[in-house]
């Protein structure tokens, strides 16, 4: 845990040896300050996970941001997210700015801020997104990666993406203006207990392929005429 004292001034802290977690640990850095000098910036190099393992990365300060170049999460092993918020309503931040080779397994936030702030960032394994604020560009998620919403809440899609793995729908309403907000044209839709909610301009017209896991899931036409095919 590293700890900054009183009065020093936002800086750039860089870790350039990999971190390696094991089942069932939490890694994070805490600070004891919360002043509004409090903004450094935290660099992971590589942080790695063991095959079939379940951690939690925490980015549990007010005001900083933490970065991941290599986040090495292997098909079959999850890492949980999350940050905090203060008083303020100032909330930390995890970003993933470069293209992730090495995520396979599964990256759920939770809590706190993750942004993807570049096309290309997954190409691969799931996004669960189960809380917390997700900042994305357009086609941050490509490749065969699977996007899911599990948060409970009303989710807006805004951006276009180009994933084929497919969009998950757990828990909460998601609710889409354009058919490429769901990924690309062959991605299906899973269904596992979410809503999905069409508000499109006009008609809503696809090919996607639906699948329907063992909670159902509910298509809400919102007065669209909707036609799957």
């Amino acid at each position: 845990m590293w700890r900054r004292g009183c009065g020093e001034a936002p800086r750039t802290i860089t870790v350039a040896g990999p971190v390696t977690l094991g089942d069932g640990s939490t890694f994070g850095l805490q600070s004891s300050v919360h002043g509004p000098n409090d903004s450094t910036t935290i660099n992971y190099d590589r942080v790695a996970v063991d095959a079939g393992a379940a951690a939690t990365v925490r980015f549990s300060h007010v005001r900083r941001t933490t970065t991941i170049g290599d986040l090495a999460i292997p098909a079959g092993s999850t890492v949980t997210a999350t940050g905090t918020v203060n008083s303020g309503g100032e909330v930390t931040t995890l970003a993933l700015a470069t293209p992730q080779a090495n995520l396979h397994g599964t990256l759920e936030l939770t809590f706190g801020r993750l942004s993807l702030p570049n096309a290309g960032t997954l190409t691969d394994g799931t996004l669960m997104w189960s809380g917390g604020a997700l900042a994305l560009t357009t086609n941050s998620l490509t490749g065969t990666t699977k996007f899911g919403y599990n948060n409970g809440n009303q989710n807006a899609l805004t951006t276009l993406q180009d994933y084929t793995g497919g969009t998950i729908f757990k828990s909460g309403v998601v609710t889409f203006t354009n058919d490429n907000q769901l990924g690309g044209a062959t991605a299906p839709l899973i269904f596992d207990g979410g809503t999905l909610r069409v508000n499109t301009s006009g008609a809503y017209a696809t090919s996607r392929g639906v699948t329907l896991e063992s909670p159902g899931g509910t298509l809400d036409t919102n007065g669209k005429a909707t036609t799957f095919s």
